[in-house]
Parts: structure tokens; C-alpha cells; sequence
């Protein structure tokens, strides 16, 4: 994303100045396994979703069946 293309642009020893910020609210996968889930990534990155689709995957390998998913991304508008 755009974290990512700056990251990239930035000549090697340059500093780089960032904060961190605690996030606002808890970003989870629903409790109920078999529920529809829509992710939208409007640039935010794709790392939280990574994560989603893993561990639906590790738990689909398990034997639990998951419900259907749609993953949007790159979508600022």
C-alpha cells in the first residue's frame, strides 16, 4: 500500500519518521465459524486479512467447516 511504496522510494540509512498508534476497536473473525464474511481492505493493507484467510484455512484443514468469504482490496473509493 502506500506504507509500502514510500517504504520502498526511501534511499538506504535515511530516517524515517513514524508513530504508533493503538488500534480503535478489536478486529476479529466472527464467532460463529459458518457465517458469510466480507472483508474490505480500502487501504489498509492486506495483513489482518492475511491472517483471517490463515487461520480459516488452519481450521478448514482441522475438520471445521467455514462459511464463504469475499476479500476486496485496493478500493479507496
Amino acid at each position: 500500500g502506500v506504507c509500502s511504496n514510500y517504504l520502498a522510494s526511501t534511499l538506504r540509512g535515511r530516517s524515517v519518521y513514524a508513530f504508533v498508534q493503538s488500534a480503535q476497536g478489536e478486529l476479529s473473525l466472527p464467532e460463529n465459524e459458518q457465517a458469510p464474511l466480507v472483508m474490505i481492505g480500502a487501504g489498509t493493507g492486506l495483513a489482518p486479512y492475511r491472517g483471517f484467510l490463515q487461520e480459516r484455512q488452519v481450521k478448514a484443514r482441522a475438520g471445521r467447516r467455514q462459511g464463504p468469504g469475499l476479500l476486496f482490496f485496493g478500493c479507496r473509493h
